[in-house]
């Protein structure tokens, strides 16, 4: 262990000569870096050498995404053997025509919208584009230039893909390009994604918000359980009035976190929590979601199914399942970005947005009035 050291000279995730590496004196034994692709990070001994981050090369892709979209140089993103995967999982890396809209938005960004000239470095841009590497970016802009959005001053010979590989080039946008820019500004927000309650214990030392809802259960009817009768119903009610009502209205306004296996104790009483097994933490009584009698396979499908059903098909991209597990419980954690695109419905006719700790339902001028406030 005494001989394991992190690289000095080199970026662990991308391999990229570094900036700036300076060794922290702490227990995790972490390095700060600046890498000119990656950005601002730290990474421990720990995470480094015993977990996939040394070998895996897709999932170093998605902790570069990640960096270079959420830190700065004061507020560097930690990356710990506890806390990796939490990152990788609220990551999707982006498709390629969506990696073709981020590089023509780097592009509007460095000439600032005109025609300029602008410079970049191969190997500097696989984060910020969301690819996995510099070959990748050769690949993207040949397809930048054959759909006639950017010209090429360096390298000048196309298709560019056929050439060898080259480390530096300069370009330009053209007008349709710039008009390609505009559209897509239009339609999206800047990335985002929401793990700052990414383990349970700090989603259940807070109140309800705008940004977290804590349920009981997806579709068993816990009132009857506890409260009526001790039968156990499954109810895609349940599901509707709850879960599905909160994802419906994170997508319509800043997105949110959602943990599936906590009552709140004030609905509760000891006497009715004798029936099941439970913990006490906080406010809650921890009941997991295992007491819905499922795998955690099958209660993803389930709640996917439910979402396609009742909200839309096309949400991957913008909701991530998880199972975390706390204090011998198995939870259900839903995070759920921001819809930048348009606005979504509770079937196809409902539309509600988060009010504080509420899911509201708008009508009419309301809901035509929340719109124009805030465009899409």
């Amino acid at each position: 262990m005494s001989e394991i050291k992190l690289p000095d000279r080199h970026c662990p995730l991308c391999k990229l000569k570094t900036i700036q590496s300076t060794l922290s004196i702490n227990f995790d034994r972490s390095r700060l870096y600046y890498c000119p692709n990656c950005g601002s990070f730290s990474i421990s001994l720990m995470a480094f050498y015993f977990t996939p981050i040394y070998t895996d090369k897709g999932l170093c892709s998605k902790l570069s995404y990640f960096i270079r979209h959420n830190a700065t140089e004061e507020k560097p993103v930690n990356i710990l053997k506890d806390n990796y995967e939490d990152i990788v999982k609220s990551v999707i890396l982006p498709s390629v025509s969506m990696q073709l809209e981020n590089f023509l938005l780097w592009f509007g960004d460095n000439s600032k919208y005109t025609l300029n000239t602008v410079d970049g470095y191969t190997a500097y841009l696989p984060a910020f584009i969301g690819c996995n590497n510099p070959v990748e970016i050769i690949q993207l802009l040949d397809e930048l230039w054959k759909k006639g959005f950017i010209e090429m001053e360096n390298p000048t010979t196309a298709p560019l893909r056929e050439r060898e590989f080259f480390d530096a080039f300069c370009g330009h946008l053209t007008s349709e390009g710039i008009e390609k820019i505009e559209e897509i500004r239009k339609r999206i927000s800047p990335l985002n994604f929401d793990i700052t309650v990414a383990t349970i214990e700090p989603i259940l030392q807070q109140k309800e918000s705008s940004k977290i809802e804590v349920k009981g259960s997806c579709r068993l009817n816990l009132n009857r359980l506890l409260i009526g009768d001790k039968q156990i119903e499954f109810d895609n009610k349940v599901a509707l009035d709850g879960i599905l009502k909160a994802i419906v209205a994170f997508l319509n306004t800043k997105g949110g976190t959602i943990l599936i296996g906590a009552l709140e104790q004030n609905k509760f009483t000891l006497e009715q929590m004798k029936s099941i097994s439970y913990k006490s933490f906080e406010d809650y009584y921890l009941i997991g979601i295992l007491i819905e009698n499922t795998s955690t396979d099958n209660y993803e499908l389930r709640l996917r199914s439910l979402i396609a059903e009742h909200i839309s098909k096309e949400l991957v991209e913008l909701i991530d399942i998880t199972f975390p597990e706390f204090s011998e419980f198995t939870f259900c954690k839903i995070v759920i970005n921001k819809a930048s695109h348009k606005w979504y419905y509770l079937d196809k006719e409902k539309f509600y947005v988060r009010n504080g700790n509420r899911s509201d339902l708008l009508y009419g001028e309301d809901a035509d009035s929340y719109k124009k406030r805030n465009p899409r």
